[in-house]
Protein backbone atom coordinates (compact mmCIF):
# COMPACT_ATOMS: atom_id res chain seq x y z
CA UNK A 1 0.00 0.00 0.00
CA UNK A 2 2.52 2.27 0.53
CA UNK A 3 4.26 1.78 -2.67
CA UNK A 4 1.25 2.81 -4.29
CA UNK A 5 0.95 5.71 -2.70
CA UNK A 6 4.37 6.71 -3.04
CA UNK A 7 3.76 6.04 -6.89
CA UNK A 8 0.61 7.77 -7.43
CA UNK A 9 2.53 10.88 -5.18
CA UNK A 10 5.41 10.78 -6.97
CA UNK A 11 3.37 10.85 -10.25
CA UNK A 12 1.22 13.79 -9.15
CA UNK A 13 4.86 15.90 -8.62
CA UNK A 14 6.46 14.95 -11.99
CA UNK A 15 2.54 16.25 -13.88
CA UNK A 16 3.30 19.42 -11.81
CA UNK A 17 7.21 19.43 -12.42
CA UNK A 18 6.89 19.21 -15.81
CA UNK A 19 3.69 21.84 -16.23
CA UNK A 20 5.77 24.17 -14.41
CA UNK A 21 8.84 23.39 -17.08
CA UNK A 22 6.25 24.01 -19.57
CA UNK A 23 5.10 26.92 -18.64
CA UNK A 24 8.67 28.35 -18.19
CA UNK A 25 9.35 27.50 -21.68
CA UNK A 26 6.82 29.33 -22.74
CA UNK A 27 7.68 32.76 -20.87
CA UNK A 28 11.36 32.83 -22.13
CA UNK A 29 10.34 31.92 -25.57
CA UNK A 30 12.05 34.78 -28.12
CA UNK A 31 9.29 36.80 -28.07
CA UNK A 32 10.74 39.99 -27.12
CA UNK A 33 11.59 40.98 -31.41
CA UNK A 34 8.34 40.96 -31.94
CA UNK A 35 7.71 43.34 -29.05
CA UNK A 36 10.12 45.45 -29.74
CA UNK A 37 8.88 45.97 -33.48
CA UNK A 38 5.43 47.29 -31.75
CA UNK A 39 6.79 50.03 -29.11
CA UNK A 40 9.33 51.38 -32.65
CA UNK A 41 6.59 51.54 -34.55
CA UNK A 42 4.27 53.27 -31.68
CA UNK A 43 7.40 55.75 -30.84
CA UNK A 44 8.88 56.16 -34.31
CA UNK A 45 6.06 59.11 -34.97
CA UNK A 46 7.71 61.15 -32.12
CA UNK A 47 10.81 59.85 -32.99
CA UNK A 48 11.18 61.43 -36.82
CA UNK A 49 9.19 64.29 -35.57
CA UNK A 50 12.54 65.01 -33.36
CA UNK A 51 14.87 63.98 -36.12
CA UNK A 52 13.49 66.50 -38.27
CA UNK A 53 13.82 69.53 -36.30
CA UNK A 54 17.57 68.49 -35.19
CA UNK A 55 17.76 68.13 -39.19
CA UNK A 56 16.32 71.49 -40.11
CA UNK A 57 18.48 73.39 -36.87
CA UNK A 58 21.61 71.64 -38.20
CA UNK A 59 21.57 72.64 -42.00
CA UNK A 60 20.09 76.69 -40.90
CA UNK A 61 22.65 76.83 -38.23
CA UNK A 62 25.05 74.65 -37.51
CA UNK A 63 25.74 71.96 -34.78
CA UNK A 64 24.83 75.53 -32.13
CA UNK A 65 21.52 76.03 -33.68
CA UNK A 66 20.76 72.03 -33.31
CA UNK A 67 21.72 71.96 -29.44
CA UNK A 68 19.77 74.99 -29.16
CA UNK A 69 16.42 72.87 -30.66
CA UNK A 70 17.31 69.79 -28.81
CA UNK A 71 16.91 71.59 -24.88
CA UNK A 72 13.70 72.64 -26.62
CA UNK A 73 12.40 69.10 -27.76
CA UNK A 74 13.99 68.08 -24.11
CA UNK A 75 10.94 69.83 -22.83
CA UNK A 76 8.72 68.59 -24.34
CA UNK A 77 9.48 64.62 -23.18
CA UNK A 78 9.39 63.54 -20.00
CA UNK A 79 12.48 61.33 -20.05
CA UNK A 80 16.18 62.07 -21.33
CA UNK A 81 16.87 63.21 -25.10
CA UNK A 82 20.11 63.61 -26.63
CA UNK A 83 21.91 63.49 -29.25
CA UNK A 84 25.45 61.60 -29.74
CA UNK A 85 27.95 60.34 -32.55
CA UNK A 86 27.60 57.15 -34.00
CA UNK A 87 30.91 55.86 -32.46
CA UNK A 88 30.35 57.49 -29.04
CA UNK A 89 27.06 55.12 -28.81
CA UNK A 90 28.61 51.87 -29.35
CA UNK A 91 25.68 50.43 -31.47
CA UNK A 92 26.14 46.34 -32.15
CA UNK A 93 26.65 45.61 -35.73
CA UNK A 94 22.68 44.92 -35.89
CA UNK A 95 21.55 48.12 -34.32
CA UNK A 96 23.82 49.93 -36.73
CA UNK A 97 22.84 48.37 -39.70
CA UNK A 98 18.98 49.08 -38.99
CA UNK A 99 19.91 53.32 -38.09
CA UNK A 100 21.78 53.38 -41.20
CA UNK A 101 18.64 52.03 -43.16
CA UNK A 102 16.86 54.69 -41.95
CA UNK A 103 14.92 52.78 -39.45
CA UNK A 104 14.58 53.98 -35.93
CA UNK A 105 15.45 50.87 -33.47
CA UNK A 106 14.27 50.50 -30.13
CA UNK A 107 17.05 49.17 -27.95
CA UNK A 108 18.46 48.16 -24.10
CA UNK A 109 21.09 50.12 -22.64
CA UNK A 110 20.55 50.67 -19.01
CA UNK A 111 16.82 50.61 -19.52
CA UNK A 112 15.06 50.75 -22.52
CA UNK A 113 15.74 53.47 -25.38
CA UNK A 114 15.12 54.72 -29.18
CA UNK A 115 17.14 56.28 -31.41
CA UNK A 116 17.11 57.29 -34.82
CA UNK A 117 20.12 58.34 -37.52
CA UNK A 118 20.38 62.46 -38.47
CA UNK A 119 20.74 63.43 -41.80
CA UNK A 120 23.97 63.90 -41.35
CA UNK A 121 24.85 60.21 -41.07
CA UNK A 122 27.34 60.79 -37.83
CA UNK A 123 24.71 61.46 -35.09
CA UNK A 124 22.19 60.04 -33.54
CA UNK A 125 19.51 61.64 -31.59
CA UNK A 126 18.64 58.98 -28.23
CA UNK A 127 15.27 59.05 -26.62
CA UNK A 128 15.86 57.13 -23.04
CA UNK A 129 15.56 55.47 -20.75
CA UNK A 130 12.21 55.45 -21.47
CA UNK A 131 10.04 54.58 -18.49
CA UNK A 132 9.07 51.12 -17.65
CA UNK A 133 6.14 49.32 -17.28
CA UNK A 134 4.98 48.10 -13.52
CA UNK A 135 4.92 44.12 -13.37
CA UNK A 136 6.64 41.07 -12.01
CA UNK A 137 9.60 40.02 -14.44
CA UNK A 138 9.39 36.51 -15.67
CA UNK A 139 12.34 34.92 -12.90
CA UNK A 140 9.44 36.42 -10.93
CA UNK A 141 6.77 34.65 -12.20
CA UNK A 142 8.29 31.60 -12.46
CA UNK A 143 8.95 31.51 -9.12
CA UNK A 144 5.61 32.34 -8.04
CA UNK A 145 4.32 29.36 -10.11
CA UNK A 146 6.61 27.17 -8.85
CA UNK A 147 5.34 27.95 -5.41
CA UNK A 148 1.96 27.44 -6.06
CA UNK A 149 2.94 24.12 -7.41
CA UNK A 150 4.79 22.95 -4.32
CA UNK A 151 1.81 24.02 -2.42
CA UNK A 152 -0.46 21.97 -4.79
CA UNK A 153 1.62 19.11 -3.96
CA UNK A 154 1.56 19.01 -0.24
CA UNK A 155 -1.83 19.62 -0.53
CA UNK A 156 -2.24 16.45 -2.13
CA UNK A 157 0.05 14.74 0.22
CA UNK A 158 -2.06 15.52 3.66
CA UNK A 159 -5.20 15.48 1.74
CA UNK A 160 -4.00 11.70 0.34
CA UNK A 161 -2.65 11.03 3.98
CA UNK A 162 -6.17 9.61 5.15
CA UNK A 163 -7.06 7.97 2.43
CA UNK A 164 -3.87 5.94 2.79
CA UNK A 165 -4.63 5.42 6.58
CA UNK A 166 -7.90 3.81 5.70
CA UNK A 167 -6.45 1.82 2.79
CA UNK A 168 -3.84 0.42 5.03
CA UNK A 169 -6.16 -0.37 7.29
CA UNK A 170 -8.59 -2.14 4.73
CA UNK A 171 -5.39 -4.27 4.06
CA UNK A 172 -4.12 -5.32 7.49
CA UNK A 173 -7.91 -6.53 8.43
CA UNK A 174 -8.14 -8.22 5.12
CA UNK A 175 -4.63 -10.37 5.66
CA UNK A 176 -6.33 -10.61 9.52
CA UNK A 177 -9.60 -12.33 7.91
CA UNK A 178 -7.36 -14.27 5.08
CA UNK A 179 -5.65 -15.74 8.52
CA UNK A 180 -8.65 -17.13 10.35
CA UNK A 181 -9.15 -14.12 12.55
CA UNK A 182 -12.90 -13.06 11.29
CA UNK A 183 -14.37 -11.21 13.42
CA UNK A 184 -11.31 -8.50 12.51
CA UNK A 185 -12.97 -4.79 11.24
CA UNK A 186 -11.57 -1.89 9.91
CA UNK A 187 -11.30 0.92 12.82
CA UNK A 188 -14.93 3.10 12.87
CA UNK A 189 -14.81 6.36 11.95
CA UNK A 190 -16.92 8.95 11.81
CA UNK A 191 -18.66 9.05 7.89
CA UNK A 192 -16.88 12.62 7.31
CA UNK A 193 -13.49 11.16 8.01
CA UNK A 194 -14.15 7.78 6.73
CA UNK A 195 -13.97 5.78 2.80
CA UNK A 196 -17.26 3.84 1.83
CA UNK A 197 -14.93 1.55 0.83
CA UNK A 198 -14.66 1.01 4.64
CA UNK A 199 -17.97 0.83 5.79
CA UNK A 200 -18.59 -1.59 2.96
CA UNK A 201 -15.58 -3.91 3.97
CA UNK A 202 -16.98 -4.46 7.73
CA UNK A 203 -20.25 -5.20 6.27
CA UNK A 204 -18.78 -7.63 4.05
CA UNK A 205 -16.72 -8.82 6.69
CA UNK A 206 -20.22 -8.98 9.32
CA UNK A 207 -21.54 -10.79 6.58
CA UNK A 208 -19.21 -13.10 6.06
CA UNK A 209 -18.71 -14.29 9.55
CA UNK A 210 -22.40 -14.48 10.23
CA UNK A 211 -22.67 -17.15 7.39
CA UNK A 212 -19.49 -19.03 8.65
CA UNK A 213 -20.83 -18.69 11.97
CA UNK A 214 -24.21 -20.23 11.24
CA UNK A 215 -22.98 -22.35 8.95
CA UNK A 216 -20.97 -23.87 12.24
CA UNK A 217 -24.26 -23.90 13.98
CA UNK A 218 -25.68 -25.88 11.33
CA UNK A 219 -23.40 -28.87 11.45
CA UNK A 220 -22.96 -28.72 14.86
CA UNK A 221 -26.99 -28.94 15.37
CA UNK A 222 -27.34 -31.31 12.29
CA UNK A 223 -24.66 -33.78 13.51
CA UNK A 224 -26.83 -33.90 16.97
CA UNK A 225 -30.39 -34.09 15.06
CA UNK A 226 -29.13 -37.10 12.75
CA UNK A 227 -27.83 -39.44 15.81
CA UNK A 228 -31.80 -39.63 16.75
CA UNK A 229 -33.32 -41.18 13.73
CA UNK A 230 -29.88 -42.77 12.33
CA UNK A 231 -29.55 -44.27 16.34
CA UNK A 232 -33.35 -45.69 15.79
CA UNK A 233 -32.70 -46.92 12.33
CA UNK A 234 -29.59 -48.71 13.29
CA UNK A 235 -31.40 -50.73 16.51
CA UNK A 236 -34.33 -51.51 14.14
CA UNK A 237 -32.65 -53.14 11.83
CA UNK A 238 -30.29 -55.01 14.81
CA UNK A 239 -33.93 -56.29 15.92
CA UNK A 240 -34.80 -57.08 12.99
CA UNK A 241 -31.91 -59.31 12.31
CA UNK A 242 -32.54 -61.54 15.73
CA UNK A 243 -35.84 -61.09 15.55
CA UNK A 244 -37.95 -63.73 13.45
CA UNK A 245 -41.78 -62.52 14.68
CA UNK A 246 -43.49 -61.16 11.46
CA UNK A 247 -45.44 -58.89 13.98
CA UNK A 248 -42.60 -57.90 15.52
CA UNK A 249 -40.44 -57.13 12.05
CA UNK A 250 -43.75 -54.99 10.69
CA UNK A 251 -43.48 -52.79 13.80
CA UNK A 252 -39.38 -52.51 13.72
CA UNK A 253 -40.09 -51.79 9.77
CA UNK A 254 -42.46 -49.00 11.11
CA UNK A 255 -40.30 -47.53 13.19
CA UNK A 256 -37.36 -47.54 10.10
CA UNK A 257 -40.28 -46.24 8.02
CA UNK A 258 -41.05 -42.76 10.38
CA UNK A 259 -37.08 -42.51 10.96
CA UNK A 260 -36.79 -42.39 7.10
CA UNK A 261 -39.63 -39.62 7.09
CA UNK A 262 -37.82 -37.85 10.14
CA UNK A 263 -34.74 -37.77 7.73
CA UNK A 264 -36.33 -36.45 4.93
CA UNK A 265 -38.14 -33.89 6.72
CA UNK A 266 -35.23 -32.93 8.08
CA UNK A 267 -33.05 -32.24 5.25
CA UNK A 268 -35.86 -30.73 3.58
CA UNK A 269 -36.10 -27.96 6.32
CA UNK A 270 -32.10 -28.01 6.21
CA UNK A 271 -31.89 -27.26 1.98
CA UNK A 272 -34.42 -24.72 2.82
CA UNK A 273 -32.73 -22.80 5.92
CA UNK A 274 -29.31 -22.77 3.64
CA UNK A 275 -31.47 -21.27 0.40
CA UNK A 276 -32.32 -18.64 2.51
CA UNK A 277 -28.62 -18.00 3.72
CA UNK A 278 -28.22 -16.94 -0.08
CA UNK A 279 -31.59 -16.19 -1.62
CA UNK A 280 -32.09 -12.60 -3.62
CA UNK A 281 -35.65 -11.55 -2.89
CA UNK A 282 -34.93 -8.63 -5.52
CA UNK A 283 -34.47 -10.98 -8.15
CA UNK A 284 -37.58 -12.99 -7.46
CA UNK A 285 -39.87 -9.87 -6.27
CA UNK A 286 -43.72 -10.33 -7.83
CA UNK A 287 -46.83 -8.74 -7.63
CA UNK A 288 -49.43 -11.11 -6.38
CA UNK A 289 -52.46 -10.91 -4.23
CA UNK A 290 -51.69 -11.89 -0.62
CA UNK A 291 -55.17 -12.16 0.24
CA UNK A 292 -55.53 -14.93 -2.82
CA UNK A 293 -52.22 -16.86 -1.73
CA UNK A 294 -53.52 -17.22 2.32
CA UNK A 295 -56.60 -18.68 1.33
CA UNK A 296 -54.55 -21.71 -1.00
CA UNK A 297 -52.29 -21.71 1.82
CA UNK A 298 -55.04 -22.30 4.79
CA UNK A 299 -57.16 -24.85 2.26
CA UNK A 300 -54.28 -26.95 1.70
CA UNK A 301 -53.58 -27.13 5.21
CA UNK A 302 -57.59 -27.88 6.00
CA UNK A 303 -56.53 -31.79 4.52
CA UNK A 304 -53.96 -31.99 6.59
CA UNK A 305 -55.42 -31.39 10.06
CA UNK A 306 -59.18 -32.06 9.05
CA UNK A 307 -60.08 -31.74 12.65
CA UNK A 308 -59.61 -28.58 12.71
CA UNK A 309 -61.77 -25.52 11.28
CA UNK A 310 -59.34 -22.95 9.07
CA UNK A 311 -61.10 -19.86 8.86
CA UNK A 312 -59.80 -16.63 6.87
CA UNK A 313 -60.84 -13.46 7.53
CA UNK A 314 -59.67 -10.33 4.89
CA UNK A 315 -60.33 -6.76 5.86
CA UNK A 316 -60.39 -5.93 1.80
CA UNK A 317 -61.18 -7.61 -0.91
CA UNK A 318 -57.12 -7.76 -2.21
CA UNK A 319 -53.93 -6.81 -0.78
CA UNK A 320 -51.61 -6.28 -3.48
CA UNK A 321 -47.55 -6.92 -2.41
CA UNK A 322 -44.55 -7.23 -4.72
CA UNK A 323 -42.23 -9.70 -3.01
CA UNK A 324 -40.94 -13.48 -3.52
CA UNK A 325 -44.18 -15.32 -4.26
CA UNK A 326 -42.57 -18.76 -3.22
CA UNK A 327 -41.08 -17.71 -0.19
CA UNK A 328 -43.86 -15.77 1.70
CA UNK A 329 -45.99 -18.62 0.80
CA UNK A 330 -43.83 -20.80 3.02
CA UNK A 331 -43.51 -18.35 5.34
CA UNK A 332 -47.76 -18.74 6.06
CA UNK A 333 -47.43 -22.22 5.04
CA UNK A 334 -45.26 -22.74 8.32
CA UNK A 335 -47.12 -20.50 10.74
CA UNK A 336 -50.54 -22.40 9.58
CA UNK A 337 -48.87 -25.85 10.22
CA UNK A 338 -47.81 -24.59 13.71
CA UNK A 339 -51.26 -23.71 14.60
CA UNK A 340 -52.65 -26.39 13.02
CA UNK A 341 -50.97 -28.23 15.05
CA UNK A 342 -50.84 -26.65 18.20
CA UNK A 343 -54.77 -25.75 18.21
CA UNK A 344 -57.68 -27.68 19.61
CA UNK A 345 -60.42 -26.48 17.78
CA UNK A 346 -60.19 -23.55 15.61
CA UNK A 347 -57.18 -21.27 13.40
CA UNK A 348 -58.32 -18.16 12.64
CA UNK A 349 -56.29 -15.99 9.75
CA UNK A 350 -56.68 -12.21 9.17
CA UNK A 351 -55.12 -9.88 6.62
CA UNK A 352 -55.31 -6.20 6.49
CA UNK A 353 -53.47 -3.24 4.84
CA UNK A 354 -52.57 -0.25 6.66
CA UNK A 355 -49.87 2.58 5.59
CA UNK A 356 -48.46 0.60 2.66
CA UNK A 357 -47.45 -2.45 5.11
CA UNK A 358 -49.11 -5.52 5.08
CA UNK A 359 -50.42 -7.54 8.40
CA UNK A 360 -50.94 -10.91 8.57
CA UNK A 361 -52.24 -12.56 12.02
CA UNK A 362 -52.55 -16.01 12.44
CA UNK A 363 -54.33 -17.50 15.93
CA UNK A 364 -55.44 -20.48 17.27
CA UNK A 365 -56.86 -21.88 20.62
CA UNK A 366 -54.06 -24.45 21.16
CA UNK A 367 -51.98 -23.91 24.93
CA UNK A 368 -50.03 -21.01 23.75
CA UNK A 369 -46.72 -19.98 23.83
CA UNK A 370 -44.88 -18.72 27.29
CA UNK A 371 -43.82 -16.12 26.92
CA UNK A 372 -39.92 -16.49 28.05
CA UNK A 373 -39.67 -19.00 25.03
CA UNK A 374 -41.22 -15.97 22.61
CA UNK A 375 -37.89 -15.15 21.64
CA UNK A 376 -36.23 -19.02 22.12
CA UNK A 377 -38.49 -20.22 18.93
CA UNK A 378 -36.92 -18.30 16.58
CA UNK A 379 -33.45 -19.80 17.18
CA UNK A 380 -32.48 -22.76 15.09
CA UNK A 381 -33.45 -26.26 16.15
CA UNK A 382 -35.24 -25.16 19.21
CA UNK A 383 -38.28 -27.33 19.84
CA UNK A 384 -40.76 -26.87 23.04
CA UNK A 385 -41.26 -29.47 25.45
CA UNK A 386 -44.19 -31.69 24.64
CA UNK A 387 -44.52 -29.81 21.24
CA UNK A 388 -46.71 -32.17 18.84
CA UNK A 389 -45.11 -34.00 15.78
CA UNK A 390 -42.48 -34.26 14.28
CA UNK A 391 -39.66 -31.74 13.15
CA UNK A 392 -36.40 -30.38 13.49
CA UNK A 393 -37.40 -26.90 14.76
CA UNK A 394 -36.84 -24.81 11.61
CA UNK A 395 -39.50 -23.71 10.46
CA UNK A 396 -39.96 -20.59 12.66
CA UNK A 397 -36.44 -19.89 11.95
CA UNK A 398 -37.36 -19.90 8.04
CA UNK A 399 -40.41 -17.95 8.69
CA UNK A 400 -38.17 -15.22 10.52
CA UNK A 401 -35.56 -14.76 7.45
CA UNK A 402 -38.21 -14.97 5.09
CA UNK A 403 -40.00 -11.60 6.93
CA UNK A 404 -36.23 -10.11 7.68
CA UNK A 405 -35.59 -10.22 3.93
CA UNK A 406 -38.71 -8.53 3.14
CA UNK A 407 -37.85 -5.82 5.26
CA UNK A 408 -40.96 -6.58 7.47
CA UNK A 409 -41.02 -7.96 11.91
CA UNK A 410 -42.87 -11.02 13.26
CA UNK A 411 -44.16 -11.01 16.76
CA UNK A 412 -45.62 -13.46 19.16
CA UNK A 413 -48.28 -12.75 21.58
CA UNK A 414 -51.22 -14.30 23.15
CA UNK A 415 -54.06 -15.10 20.97
CA UNK A 416 -58.07 -13.76 21.53
CA UNK A 417 -58.77 -17.47 21.22
CA UNK A 418 -56.58 -18.79 24.27
CA UNK A 419 -53.63 -19.80 22.11
CA UNK A 420 -50.86 -18.40 20.45
CA UNK A 421 -50.83 -15.37 18.00
CA UNK A 422 -48.56 -15.01 15.51
CA UNK A 423 -48.43 -11.37 13.29
CA UNK A 424 -46.24 -10.34 10.25
CA UNK A 425 -45.49 -6.89 8.86
CA UNK A 426 -43.82 -6.13 5.94
CA UNK A 427 -44.11 -3.45 3.06
CA UNK A 428 -46.87 -3.45 0.07
CA UNK A 429 -44.12 -2.43 -2.52
CA UNK A 430 -40.71 -1.62 -0.18
CA UNK A 431 -37.74 -2.52 -1.54
CA UNK A 432 -36.30 -5.72 -1.03
CA UNK A 433 -33.03 -6.36 1.56
CA UNK A 434 -31.19 -9.72 0.99
CA UNK A 435 -30.27 -11.13 3.97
Amino acid sequence: MTRLFLRFYIGVVVILAIAWCVNGFLYTQPKLAENLRVVERALAGGVHLAMDRLNDAAATGGEAAMHRELKQIQEVFHYPVRVRTMDAAQFSSSTTERLENGEVVFFFQAGGRIAGLLADRRHVVEFGPLPSLVGPSSWQLMTAYGAVLMVAAVAIALLLRPVVRQMRAIERTALAIAEGDFSARVAARTKAQGLAIAHAFNTMAERTESLLNSQRELLQAVSHELRTPLARIRFAVDLLESDDDSTSQHEHLASIERATGELDDLVGELLSYARMEVIEPEKTREEFDLVDVSRDVVASRQQIFPAVRFEVRAERDSVLVQADRRSVERAIGNLVSNAGRFARQRVVMSIDEKGGTAIIRIDDDGPGIDPKDRQRIFEPFVRLPGAPGRGAGLGLVLVSRIVRSHQGSIQVATSPLGGARFEIQFPLRGSVLTQ
